[in-house]
């Protein structure tokens, strides 16, 4: 489960293979994740059950997500029964104990683990464990927003960067290009598919290298 959560890109898909890990080692008889909006979905929430039925639960405002949102920080309850923001199905279920872990990246809660047993004060003896889960479980999410990071980069430079009369292209270390705006097709009048690949210092000037005094500077320029 760890393998596959780690290769995907889609952090639901990697909770829905690790509930179950987690409500093994933990002995736990609930787990759940629950996503916030800022990924760019709906909200979900993912369950996994370990000797229980499954019940009806719906977030209630100021219950316990809403306090580890508001927090940022853990929230271990060894006895639901004395403890007011406990939801009140999952008391009637038959759970006793349960912690919550917001999953952060750069200091934002994008979704909240939350682990439930049937017996009281169950995970107080598992801190750490449950920290690392945490973590693993946040690896995912950060995998994503670096991605939409990277898109939101790309499409700066189609919409900014292709409006600039200047012609731009970026070459990498042997001169290939791999990027250029659509000023730079004009300019040396070219299609996208025959830039595709080519080395700059031949398509400007027929040769494998730079010539002395090259009036397109970027033939002097590369990118480690």
């Amino acid at each position: 489960g760890i393998g596959f959560a780690f290769r995907s890109l889609d952090p639901i898909e990697s909770a829905r293979q690790l509930l179950p890990l987690i409500a093994e080692v933990l002995e736990a008889n609930r787990v759940v994740f629950d996503f916030i909006g800022p990924l760019g979905k709906p909200s979900n929430r993912l369950e996994h059950l370990n000797g229980m039925n499954s019940i009806q639960v719906v977030p209630v405002p100021g219950g316990v997500r809403d306090q580890i949102l508001e927090t940022g920080a853990p929230l271990f309850v060894p006895d639901m029964a004395e403890y007011p923001e406990a939801h009140r199905a999952l008391i009637e279920a038959g759970l006793k104990s349960m912690v919550g872990y917001p999953l952060q990246v750069d200091g934002v809660t994008y979704a909240v683990l939350l682990v439930y047993s049937f017996k009281e004060d169950a995970f107080s003896q598992y801190k750490e464990i449950i920290s690392s889960f945490a973590d693993l479980c946040a690896i995912p999410l950060r995998q994503l927003l670096l991605l939409k990071e990277a898109e939101k980069a790309h499409q700066e430079w189609d919409t900014m960067v292709n409006l600039m009369r200047a012609g731009i292209v970026l070459v990498d270390k042997d001169r290939k290009i791999i990027r250029y705006n659509k000023a730079f097709t004009q300019l040396v009048g070219r299609t996208q598919e025959e830039l595709k690949g080519k080395i700059i210092c031949e398509l400007v000037h027929g040769h494998p290298e730079p010539i002395p005094n090259c009036p397109i500077k970027v033939c002097e320029i590369g990118i480690d």
